[in-house]
């Protein structure tokens, strides 16, 4: 009995650490809200409460439910999977949650010869939010090239809030990925930037030694399958602080009429809308 437990309560804690790393470098705005820890004799299972936050309204994602047992653990790949639709006129690609339809914004690799992909184009979504008055919409910006976060200050518009930024892959055939474990970015949550990307790159630099890492792959628009290990060491040796940081891509929230400005930017590849919600009066937003 005393063995069992110490067998089940590594293979737990190995599930805490990759959870605690994946939803600190990954999983676009996605954040846990709670967790708890249902225990049985031979298996534990780790449940994820987890929130998107739109302009400061916290909406419910769909949970994760993990599991260990005496030998292994088994992640969610139910809780973080996509499904996946293209549309032509206009050019739209909807991403949505496996378990609730919810929808979910998506960023586009720049690298990819588009030409030659049989998935569709990038998505230009950003004039559809003139059709959403009334809502808080969330918004993912693929830029032309990689930004600065200074760079982006004197860019993104002050009454929308920056929810999360894109770190961008390395890969030059990836399209777009579809699992939200596969997106590597962060969110400056903290007052003080440099310790929201201190953070970052420790739970990088954690991940890196993870041997789970280097046999996941994700998926593009036309079947190939990919590592994105090397994104991870890309992050590692080329964006160790803040200061020398690039970022692909950015998640927005805000009222709807407020993206309307974005409109034209020639510094803006693709527009991808997200979770969107009715304003309501009693709100209190982060950005007006």
């Amino acid at each position: 009995m005393f063995v069992s437990g110490k067998l089940l309560n590594r293979n737990f804690q190995k599930l805490i650490v990759y959870y605690d790393q994946r939803m600190t470098i990954a999983y676009p705005n996605i954040y846990m809200k709670s967790n708890s820890r249902p225990n049985g004799r031979f298996s534990a299972a780790y449940h994820i409460e987890r929130i998107k936050d739109i302009d400061g309204v916290e909406i419910p994602y769909p949970p994760l439910r993990a599991t260990a047992s005496l030998f292994d653990t088994h992640l969610d790949h139910t809780g973080d999977g996509t499904i996946y639709q293209a549309f032509r006129d206009p050019v739209t690609n909807r991403f949505y949650s496996n378990q609730s339809k919810d929808r979910n914004p998506a960023f586009f690799n720049v690298q990819a010869d588009w030409n030659k992909k049989h998935s569709g184009k990038p998505s230009q979504e950003l004039e559809l939010t003139r059709e959403m008055e009334g809502q808080l919409v969330e918004v993912a910006l693929t830029f032309d090239q990689p930004y600065s976060y200074q760079e982006l200050q004197e860019m993104l518009p002050e009454n929308l809030k920056q929810n999360w930024f894109w770190m961008g892959t390395t890969n030059k055939e990836q399209d777009f990925a579809f699992d939200l474990t596969d997106i590597y970015g962060l969110s400056f949550r903290y007052k003080v930037l440099e310790m929201n990307y201190s953070q970052f790159i420790e739970k990088v630099k954690g991940a890196l030694k993870d041997p789970r890492y280097k046999t996941m792959t994700t998926y593009g628009g036309s079947g190939e399958t990919f590592s994105n290990y090397d994104d991870l060491e890309f992050i590692k040796e080329h964006y160790p602080t803040l200061e020398k940081a690039k970022f692909a891509g950015v998640i927005l929230t805000g009222k709807a009429e407020n993206f309307a400005q974005l409109e034209g930017k020639d510094w803006i590849f693709a527009s991808s809308i997200g979770t969107s919600i009715p304003n309501q009066p009693y709100y209190h937003l982060d950005k007006e």
